[in-house]
């Protein structure tokens, strides 16, 4: 299998070319232009200005609906010192919730890399890199700010002074001290940024290193991070749900008249969808049919269900394990005519409004805004 490392193909054709499962990482594809592709499945992930598909550009939908998914995402485009604040306590918030789920893991499973990407622990080495290059240096001046465990990104040609042990595996807790210590930093300096610091430019220093020696807008060096941090968490997330066990739980969402049903276990101090674990040989509509009406005694046909929604969280009450939640729906003709009771298993039916979301598991906490209307 050809593999192309660090190679200039800028300006090369292909013609009936078969690229069936290649995988292009850290590649410019500025200008590039395919025509006449076929593609069953096609994954793009990276940063794009304009993306035209069939001669539409995606870019604004795509940023749209990734608003609408997580709307602390606009919030990393500030226009003023008190937007940077805010989405700094954003990042801080979000960061610290993640080392929490990070710490139920061995810590071996935290210098594993996940398809190659870099491992929890090099994230977070790479993030304090980041700081000491664009604040510590560029905006503070300070030349050579390194910590012996910082880590550049891999594509960065060695430079004076600046360390790259990517040998290296300190524990979490010497990471996060090292990471502390820049957090506090950057706290700092955007406690004191005003209108005028935030559209000045900054006073290059002397020395040679990372960035180059220049004078760079404040702006741009803030913003930078707030890329950086952004991003980096999203993909720790991501690996971080690979590294963590996982149970899957079939549930049914059935939304009436704006709320939706929900049911409290026996023991149990939160609310869930009705659903649960599949059984060996069922598909998850079966196991829904099933679980639905052992809790609430009714009974939906397997094949009368929809899956609507699917994703990965952290399952409640079992520290180091992730839910794979997949949501059915059934329409109205396929659900008795009576209201759903609580069978010996469950303590509690009810039905929510969204404004009822903290009474229920994290989980579904997690998933209303996408199962209720607000």
């Amino acid at each position: 299998m050809p593999d192309f490392n660090q190679q200039d193909l800028a300006g090369a054709r292909f013609r009936f070319v078969r690229l069936r499962d290649a995988r292009f990482h850290e590649v410019d594809l500025s200008g590039a232009v395919i025509r006449g592709a076929y593609a069953s499945s096609l994954e793009l992930a990276g940063d794009f200005g304009k993306l035209l598909v069939n001669g539409v550009d995606v870019m604004p939908l795509v940023e749209a609906e990734l608003n609408r998914r997580d709307p602390d995402r606009a919030a990393m485009r500030p226009s003023d010192p008190a937007g940077f604040r805010r989405a700094w306590q954003i990042l801080e918030r979000r960061w610290q919730q993640t080392v929490d789920r990070a710490r139920e893991l061995p810590e071996p499973l935290l210098h594993e890399r996940v398809d190659g990407e870099w491992s929890f622990i090099e994230t977070l080495r790479h993030l304090s890199f980041a700081t000491d290059a664009w604040v510590v240096r560029a905006v503070l001046g300070e030349a050579v700010p390194w910590h012996p465990l910082d880590l550049p990104h891999d594509d960065m040609p060695d430079s004076p002074g600046v360390p790259r042990d990517r040998d290296a595996r300190p524990s979490l807790d010497e990471v996060l001290a090292v990471r502390a210590g820049r957090t506090a930093t950057m706290r700092r300096v955007l406690a004191e940024l005003t209108d005028e610091k935030l559209d000045s430019s900054t006073e290059p220093v002397t020395e040679p290193g990372y960035p180059e020696p220049e004078s760079y807008s404040v702006r741009d060096c803030l913003s930078t991070i707030l890329n950086e941090e952004w991003e980096h968490h999203t993909f720790a997330e991501r690996d971080l749900a690979v590294l963590t066990p996982v149970v899957v739980a079939a549930t049914w969402a059935w939304v009436r008249d704006g709320r939706l049903l929900v049911v409290r276990p026996a023991g149990q101090d939160a609310f869930f969808l009705p659903g649960g674990t599949p059984e060996a040989g069922e598909t998850l509509a079966e196991t829904t049919a099933r679980e639905v009406e052992e809790e609430t005694g009714l009974r939906v046909p397997a094949g009368r269900f929809t899956q609507v929604l699917e994703t990965v969280l952290p399952a409640y009450g079992r520290p180091g394990t992730n839910v794979r939640l997949v949501c059915f729906t059934a329409p109205p003709d396929a659900v008795p005519d009576r209201e759903p009771v609580p069978t010996s298993e469950i303590e509690e039916v009810a039905w929510i409004t969204a404004a009822d979301a903290h009474r229920c598991a994290p989980a579904l906490q997690a998933v209303i805004p996408q199962l209720l209307p607000a």
